[in-house]
């Protein structure tokens, strides 16, 4: 995407739809490695967590923008 006001509106779906899927793998995966940390008392990976929690939050902050510009053509 160059500009997100160039997109059509049927596009900015399917990028919102693939950005929620996502969001929703990372946040699955999140919870299920803290579940087996706890279990085995163990803590490791603390780097690719925070990877994690970045494209997390990079993804939220698109799904955002994309909202914002949805509501605006309606």
């Amino acid at each position: 995407m160059k500009y997100i006001q160039d997109e059509n509106t049927e596009s900015l779906l399917w990028f919102l739809t693939i950005l929620f899927i996502i969001d929703a793998l990372i946040i699955f995966w999140l919870i299920k490695d803290r579940k087996k940390m706890r279990k085995n008392e163990t803590y490791h990976g603390i780097p690719s967590k925070w990877r994690l929690y970045g494209i997390l939050i990079m993804s939220l902050i698109g799904i955002y923008a994309a909202l914002e510009e949805l509501f605006k053509r309606i």
